[in-house]
């Protein structure tokens, strides 16, 4: 069987997993989803007749292994339940904000690539140089910083003192920049070092002196032959990161109030949302089942040397 198909069939199974797995964890949270549903649809405090009548109504007297599997035959027709705190379909919310985080993890995920890769390849050639302990600092602060204080050092400087950039919402372009360096800058300065580990490896290859020793441009050296040998890391950790840009960066989206997948997951959470608390599950697992394998493709692409059939061992 290809490859590339018996990655596709694992799929299924990783899907059912992690669904369980997050329909079991949000179902110990504390809390009645029942009264709260139960609240929303009544202009007064709920009796308990209207508690009992809600639970009957979600499927909720049943045990979880049983709503499960009612869940996952009506998910099966396409149909992923109606969401308790907004009355609508949750694949309507999820189209709705799957977009509103694509436009900040694609942008953020650029410019991650557009800073890491050349700095990290260049603090590589000037090894030991005043410019790599400068990178090697600053990549070093960067992934030690937590989102939300980098979030809200932007806000303080650029919003609140400088008054150029809007503290939070989603409007203007002006709105994206903020949002876009917070959840750059951390994956940035990962994959600058890793960049530089890599590039040093590579660096040091005889394919690399070979070519040095036959007059080639050092320039041409970097690029052509370490930097493409170095990537196959590189590519793996950005997956992973690109991963989790697209399933929503939680405490971005909370900090700077952006309507995306993020802020959608803490709102289901916080009101006992089954449904769309599912429905994010499954999304997310999802994305990281398909970029997983898509990552596994590019290998090749970055390395004509590994072969898809057989993986890769990394």
């Amino acid at each position: 069987m290809p490859y590339v198909l018996r990655r596709c069939l694992l799929i299924v199974p990783t899907l059912l997993g992690v669904s369980f797995l997050g329909f079991a964890l949000v179902n110990l949270a504390p809390g009645d989803p029942a009264e709260q549903f139960a609240r929303r649809i009544t202009d007064h405090p709920p009796t308990l007749v209207e508690i009992a009548e809600a639970r009957e109504r979600l499927g909720l007297n049943h045990s979880v292994p049983v709503q499960f599997v009612q869940w996952m035959d009506h998910a099966a027709h396409g149909n992923l339940g109606i969401s308790y705190a907004t009355r609508q379909p949750v694949s309507t919310e999820l189209r709705r904000r799957i977009p509103k985080t694509l436009q900040l993890a694609v942008p953020a995920s650029l410019l991650a690539l557009l800073i890491a890769l050349p700095l990290g390849s260049y603090s590589a050639v000037r090894r030991g140089h005043a410019a790599d302990q400068v990178v090697r600092i600053g990549a070093m602060a960067g992934a030690s910083m937590p989102s939300f204080w980098l979030a809200l050092l932007l806000i303080l400087l650029f919003s609140v003192r400088l008054g150029w950039l809007p503290v939070a919402g989603r409007g203007g372009l002006d709105t994206y920049i903020l949002p876009t360096l917070t959840l750059a800058l951390e994956p940035a300065a990962v994959l600058a070092r890793f960049t530089r580990s890599t590039m040093l490896e590579a660096l040091g290859e005889d394919y690399v002196r070979t070519a040095q020793a036959k007059g080639a441009r050092q320039r041409r050296v970097v690029t052509r032959h370490a930097l493409r040998n170095a990537l196959i890391p590189v590519v793996t950790y950005f997956g992973s990161r690109l991963g989790y840009l697209i399933t929503g960066a939680v405490v971005v989206e909370s900090i700077f109030v952006w309507p995306g997948i993020g802020r959608l997951t803490v709102d289901a959470v916080a009101q006992r949302d089954y449904p769309m608390v599912q429905g994010v599950v499954v999304f997310a697992g999802l994305t990281f089942a398909v970029i997983n394998l898509l990552v596994d493709i590019s290998y090749r692409l970055v390395d004509p040397r590994i072969g898809v059939g057989r993986g890769v061992s990394r």
